[in-house]
């Protein structure tokens, strides 16, 4: 060889004059004396991609030198005997000629750029051999044939948890190491997955990209816009397997199944009490700093939250949106609606576990299972007088405080007790609901009525 070059038995190094089989992705085989235009692929002959920018070699190249003469040169990194040539991976950092002309991407093979054009004309030249799904990449296809194989190559180290992808790993190691890489630049909250905090962020833009087609409504995520269209179309998915009733979103099952359970997983920081909605526990919360924003501007009462005032304005407006399609009773909120119609449909979701009685409203299962313990855990601070149920407890203060809430429209009387103002509501209206089954006599309150009984007993 000219200048002394060596020859080194590794298959990866050859010459100007014995280099072929590169296109065929196998190393280079000597087979003799080769005009190096024709061995390389198209994709490869920049050969100046390949060599020093050595003024003798440029020249040899822009001449189109030809001949026997060898000229060494290094593909697998060994040096064969001269500095004429560098090492691939070098190189092809150097410089990616291969430009997309429809985003600017570079590549360093042509091969690299046919594959990734692909993505802009929507060729998809790669099929699955079970279900036919076409891919434009055969790594995405070999991905994707996991899902019929049921290969999971990645394995946590720590747990033994399985992954079919390399990327899922990496975001469950998280877990355990408690990394959370992405932070967010307004309020300096971090998070373990990038999809988590381009919701987050949201909440700082107010950005809302999914839009609900029948009513208008716009979502942050494209899952709540889902279960919001359930209401449009009336499915729902979800069913309980311990009473049968059905649901349009799995967070309302979730929340319904802790009726049957028991569950009260969100408990206050403060007194320890326990609550089975997260929404009920915040509106606690407000309960321990006596924080109320919300001012009624027609008799100066204040709330918590916006909606609990809107609920007591209604009183004062005298509306009642909520309406019965079976008798026609209006209600101003729509949770005593649901209530009311469980009278028609007979419904009594609320199962006791210890004797198994049944009841249409969660308080009054409550107030039940404290009859097998008798446990009156509600205590009055001023006379020391303990009650079962929290609202017990409330309407009992008023004795002490001199509350009176609940109005009368027609003659002002106020009263304690919501059920007392109803009663009263009767002298107005005439309605006697409560009738003597000896003579008929009819009476407006039901202590009436027990006491005229007594009418009959004597006789």
């Amino acid at each position: 060889m000219k200048n002394g070059a060596r020859s080194y038995p590794c298959e990866g190094a050859g010459t100007q004059g014995d280099w072929m089989g590169w296109q065929q992705e196998s190393p280079g085989t000597c087979l003799g004396n080769l005009d190096i235009s024709q061995a390389l692929a198209p994709e490869y002959c920049e050969f100046k991609t390949f060599v020093h920018q050595s003024p003798t070699w440029a020249t040899m190249i822009s001449e189109g030198h030809r001949g026997a003469e060898t000229h060494p040169f290094t593909v697998c990194g060994k040096d064969s005997g001269t500095s004429v040539l560098v090492p691939l991976s070098t190189l092809n950092a150097e410089k990616k000629p291969y430009e997309c002309g429809e985003c600017g991407k570079a590549f360093s093979y042509n091969s690299s750029l046919r594959m990734h054009q692909r993505i802009h004309t929507g060729e998809k030249l790669l099929s699955c051999h079970t279900c036919g799904k076409q891919f434009t990449q055969q790594s995405s296809r070999t991905v994707h044939q996991r899902v019929h194989t049921g290969e999971k190559p990645y394995t946590c180290g720590d747990c033994g948890k399985a992954f079919m992808l390399k990327v899922n790993i990496i975001q469950h190691q998280r877990t355990h190491t408690g990394e959370k890489p992405y932070v967010c630049g307004e309020c300096g909250k971090a998070f373990r997955l990038k999809a988590h905090i381009i919701l987050h962020q949201r909440t700082h833009t107010e950005e809302k990209p999914f839009t609900c087609g029948d009513c208008g409504k716009a979502f942050r995520q494209k899952g709540n816009l889902k279960e919001h269209q359930r209401m449009h179309s009336g499915a729902k998915a979800y069913v309980c397997g311990d009473c049968g009733k059905s649901f349009s979103q799995k967070t309302y099952i979730i929340r319904h199944q802790r009726t049957h359970t028991g569950e009260k997983p969100y408990q206050c920081g403060d007194c320890g009490k326990s609550f089975s909605r997260k929404e009920t526990l915040k509106e606690h919360e407000w309960t321990h700093n006596g924080e109320k924003l919300y001012l009624c501007e027609y008799c100066g009462k204040a709330f918590i939250q916006k909606r609990l005032l809107i609920r007591h304005q209604r009183t004062h407006a005298g509306k009642k949106p909520f309406m019965c399609d079976n008798c026609g009773e209006a209600f101003r909120q729509k949770g005593n609606l649901i209530l009311h119609q469980r009278m028609h449909t007979r419904e009594n979701p609320y199962v006791c576990g210890d004797c198994g009685k049944a009841f249409s409203q969660n308080e009054y299962l409550i107030l039940h299972q404290s009859t097998h313990t008798e446990e009156k855990p509600y205590i009055c601070s001023q006379c020391g007088k303990a009650f079962r149920q929290h609202f017990s407890l409330r309407v009992h203060q008023r004795v002490h405080t001199g509350e009176k809430p609940y109005k009368c429209s027609q003659c002002g009387k106020a009263f304690s007790q919501k059920s007392s103002l109803r009663t009263h509501w009767r002298v107005h209206t005439g309605e006697k609901p409560y009738k003597c089954s000896q003579c008929s006599k009819t009476f407006s309150k039901n202590c009436s009525l027990r006491k005229h009984r007594h009418v009959h007993i004597e006789k």
